[in-house]
């Protein structure tokens, strides 16, 4: 398959799998659509740091109510995501980003837009760099990228890891049932949970007792590599995954310097099984 196969519709392949008219009718309500457009402003001011730049907006926003937030949340993130392609279709200005991404959940895939290049395409698909869109191609060919596209263009699932000094896996996903919050087992993490809604985690009384922390399946797995690496084993993904570790593993004398530290996850993720860490 070439890079310009015209089965592979680069432009259209991060649009939504899933249309939600509901979504999009909710977030054409005057007051909803105002509180859009100023947290779409408020994230304009610093794009590099929109995440918690936004965290903290809806931290001092208190006109928005528990329903509201999230709504607000989806749009403002849905059209960051697709900026590049809703400009292509023609939609200039705030307003109008607002109201092409509420189309697209009602499922328009603007199949008026002309397709370009396959560079081209994905970059606007992705609202990414060419030259970035061009080495994806180059390294995956399209099917790969098109498939990569959707995939980091839907929203993270909410995983977390189960500390091993209070609880099983099991018994944590018990305990969250017990508080109404529903989950699955992570399919190679052996500590994982993913939740399977959207949840404040700080007010789970699960979380505040310590029994789990937030942490993508990704970086445990990369915590069970830095583990089985310590203690000789192999460190092949089926093997971690069959495996897993156990609470209290590591020698305690085991030092491990994590010189690339940001929330703490691994470095708590190490200590709890034994290891003395310095972030």
């Amino acid at each position: 398959m070439t890079a310009r196969d015209p089965e592979v519709d680069l432009l259209r392949c991060a649009l939504p799998t899933e249309t939600d008219p509901t979504l999009a009718e909710r977030a054409r309500k005057p007051f909803l659509k105002d509180a859009c457009l100023e947290a779409l402003r408020t994230a304009r001011a610093d794009f590099t740091r929109a995440g918690p730049v936004l965290a903290r907006w809806f931290r001092k926003t208190k006109k928005l109510g528990s329903r509201d937030r999230p709504i607000v949340a989806e749009a403002v993130w849905g059209i960051i995501r697709h900026e590049h392609l809703l400009l292509r279709a023609g939609f200039h200005g705030d307003e109008f980003l607002h109201e092409g991404w509420c189309q697209m959940l009602e499922g328009n895939t603007f199949e008026h837009i002309q397709r370009a290049t396959p560079p081209e395409d994905l970059s606007t698909a992705m609202s990414i760099p060419y030259d970035l869109a061009k080495e994806w191609l180059e390294r995956l060919g399209p099917q790969a990228s098109a498939q990569l596209a959707q995939a980091m263009n839907q929203r993270a699932p909410l995983t977390i890891r189960a500390n091993t000094n209070r609880c099983t896996r099991d018994e944590l996903q018990a305990r969250l049932a017990e508080e109404k919050v529903t989950s699955e087992p992570c399919q190679m993490a052996p500590h994982g949970l993913h939740l399977l809604k959207r949840v404040n985690t700080q007010n789970l009384a699960s979380f505040r007792e310590g029994w789990f922390e937030i942490q993508d399946e990704s970086s445990q797995l990369f915590v069970e590599s830095v583990i089985a690496a310590v203690q000789g084993r192999s460190t092949n993904i089926e093997d971690l995954k069959a495996s897993g570790s156990q609470k209290g593993e590591l020698d305690p004398q085991t030092t491990i310097l994590d010189v690339c530290a940001g929330s703490g996850g691994k470095s708590l993720a190490l200590a709890a099984v034994g290891a003395q860490v310095t972030a």
